[in-house]
């Protein structure tokens, strides 16, 4: 994904996967019954009102009333008999239901329980909430805190938190919050790693989600710790801007940033000046200053690149970047190549970097693909979603009918559905009756 170096909306999104926290009706697909697309065999029609996200090889319905959970050959295996926890209206009311590792939550009474995927009640409805991260490790709350259950659906200590937040990637360690709003970093024995000492601390992923660090913050201090608890050795964290692989970057409290290798412990400063500086792509980093003001460096720290783009810019893939400029009316947006050249003049809303070295543009109200000439090769279309970095693109014409390119924009499906949805491989397209599921 492009980032923005603005809080700003991007208006073309890309989806690599969206979970949907979801309530409703479970069907558990088995992939062997969902087609292959690109000759429009799809899976059986499915006649539900809402829907989710294809997750874990279930999918997450609901008939806008009543929730329960069914299996892929229709077979009801928790009976459609109780009442939604919310009133929905759209896919976007549904939030909460998902299988891992065969586990789901369930609302019963005004309160939550768990079956496995053959409907069996492993844990009567009796909490106030319940996140299921594996078998092993199930986060639950009730009224007086919260705690873990195991794969027994036995705590795996006696005490308990005002909150535990758990990450993917170790499930063996816990950031939690005592009694007295302290924060601190405990193990399933209820051994506190990290003392409760801190006001808050988050857990701060890189991009890729294959890493993270801990950033613990004390009044106006804030330490950085590994995903293997060690405390980095730095005492002047500012605000922490990105981690990829085992480097992080930071701004310190004198208004200077750094890169931090935590294999290494090599702490590289940059030149005053800069707010901000974004990894490397293409050998240039984006960078900042505190005028709001973007341009390129190169891996010898020398500025390249001007700093003259005020809106935002992107990273470099295959020799290009997309840079925008604001002005009082509205924002400018074009491509430049590694010289600074704009092969794309500042005249699109809106505009993304493909990997093909074409560019998805919003022009008004319209989208379309454009190549390095800034050539026209697609329609036009009132939304663009791209799907995977360019495999394929979700289509809105300018009816609300929505179909499928593929990676060479060709029709992969008809522009003739009323939503289309994407996670893990698999796409829900949406009609009137109920929808299909298509796996790519």
């Amino acid at each position: 994904m492009k980032k923005r170096k603005k809080n700003k909306s991007f208006l073309i999104i890309t989806i690599v996967g969206v979970i949907l926290l979801i309530v409703g009706t479970v069907v558990l697909i088995n992939k062997d019954k969902i087609l292959k697309g690109n000759s429009n065999e799809k899976s059986e029609l499915l006649q539900f009102k809402y829907s989710g996200n294809y997750i874990n090889d279930h999918l997450v319905v609901s008939d806008g009333k009543k929730y329960g959970y069914v299996n892929s050959s229709g077979k009801v295996i928790f009976p459609l008999e109780n009442n939604l926890a919310n009133a929905i209206e759209d896919d976007n009311d549904l939030f909460g239901y998902y299988f891992v590792d065969s586990l789901a939550k369930y609302y019963k009474d005004g309160a939550y329980g768990i079956i496995d995927s053959n409907g069996n009640i492993k844990v009567d409805a009796r909490f106030g909430d319940i996140e299921i991260y594996s078998k092993d490790v199930i986060i639950v709350s009730e009224t007086f805190g919260s705690y873990i259950l195991d794969s027994n659906f036995s705590s795996y200590f006696n005490d308990t938190y005002m909150h535990i937040l758990a990450n993917k990637l170790d499930l063996e360690h816990f950031i939690a919050e005592n009694d007295s709003f302290k924060y601190g970093i405990i193990d399933k024995q209820n051994k506190a790693v990290i003392d409760f000492k801190y006001d808050n601390i988050s857990y701060f992923n890189s991009e890729d989600e294959s890493n993270f660090i801990y950033v613990a913050q004390l009044g106006d201090k804030i330490d950085i710790y590994t995903k293997d608890l060690k405390k980095i050795d730095i005492n002047n964290v500012s605000t922490v801007h990105w981690l990829k692989d085992n480097t992080f970057s930071y701004l310190d409290t004198n208004d200077i940033v750094h890169t931090y290798d935590i294999v290494s412990n090599k702490d590289e400063v940059y030149a005053e000046g800069y707010n901000f500086i974004y990894f490397y792509t293409d050998d240039l980093a984006m960078v900042s200053n505190f005028s709001g003001k973007y341009g390129y460096i190169n891996t010898s720290k020398e500025e390249v690149i001007t700093l003259k783009y005020n809106y935002s810019a992107t990273e470099f893939i295959n020799g290009y970047a997309s840079v925008c400029n604001a002005s009082d009316s509205g924002i400018d947006c074009g491509v430049i190549d590694k010289t600074g050249k704009e092969v794309i003049g500042l005249k699109y809303d809106d505009i993304r970097v493909l990997s093909n070295n074409n560019f998805v543009v919003k022009d008004g109200d319209k989208f379309y693909i454009v190549d390095a000439s800034d050539k026209k090769i697609t329609s036009e279309y009132s939304n663009i979603t791209v799907i995977e970095s360019g495999k394929y693109f979700i289509v809105t014409d300018s009816n609300n009918k929505v179909g499928i390119l593929d990676s060479n924009y060709e029709t992969f499906e008809e522009v003739k559905y009323k939503d289309i949805k994407y996670n893990e491989g698999v796409f829900t397209l949406r009609i009137d009756d109920g929808f299909y599921l298509l796996k790519v």
